[in-house]
């Protein structure tokens, strides 16, 4: 398991972190600041800035004070993450509150080049959401949703590696699922809010990014978080 003691796992447990994270932006903070510190705890903070239009909104955030809100023409960027992935188990899952559905980059993890990355986003011609392995400038496993992705709610959104087997979920309930052995080698930048492979941006909002090194947290369906992560 990559969380330490029990007496630390259950007082996580208890305030809505249900293990150490190695990245954590709850997205808080005064309206239109462009500030999203890191406030994991499992490991060292990375520094995202603000690219373009993005700023902290406190108008119907999921939780806490505000959310991270993108007008569809910047992003957040860490250009220098505190951890590499490999081929390590994890757990990366944030809400995200859709405008429109269509032509949305969600995010990017990129080692070197868009040659090596994994991204999230939707297509031109449809509202589903697809999360794609890219090595080497081949794809190497997509896992797509056969339904459209929700529109002007807050929705739940999940990918997990259990050893080979990659999943993802939205709302809780899997919706893909591919087999790779294949990891991410060094990770040089993390963005949300754009996909630089495509040039394209997320109009919406999103809250509670969380990336968990080391631990798939679900492996089947489950009920989203109910509470905010935090220490």
């Amino acid at each position: 398991m990559f969380f330490g003691q029990s007496s630390i796992f259950a007082g996580a447990l208890a305030l809505g972190v249900d293990r150490p994270s190695n990245l954590l932006l709850q997205c808080d903070g005064a309206n239109e600041s462009t500030s999203f510190p890191d406030d994991n705890t499992g490991g060292t903070a990375s520094t995202f800035t603000v690219e373009g239009a993005g700023e902290v909104s406190t108008a119907s955030p999921k939780f806490g004070t505000g959310s991270l809100n993108m007008t569809g023409d910047g992003g957040i960027n860490c250009t220098s993450p505190s951890f590499d992935i490999g081929t390590s188990d994890f757990t990366l899952d944030f809400w995200i509150y859709l405008t429109s559905a269509t032509n949305q980059g969600i995010a990017q993890f990129t080692a070197g080049s868009n040659s090596n990355c994994w991204t999230m986003g939707t297509g031109n011609s449809d509202k589903r959401v697809a999360f794609e392995q890219r090595l080497g400038g081949s794809g190497e496993g997509e896992m797509k949703d056969a339904d459209n992705f929700p529109e002007s709610t807050w929705t739940h959104f999940a990918v997990t590696r259990k050893d080979s087997t990659w999943r993802m979920f939205i709302g809780g309930t899997q919706k893909g699922t591919v087999t790779s052995s294949n990891g991410l080698p060094t990770l040089t930048q993390i963005q949300f809010g754009r996909l630089p492979i495509y040039s394209d941006f997320t109009t919406g909002k999103f809250d509670g990014i969380r990336f968990v090194l080391g631990s798939s947290v679900w492996n089947q369906d489950f009920t989203p978080p109910t509470i905010q992560y935090t220490l």
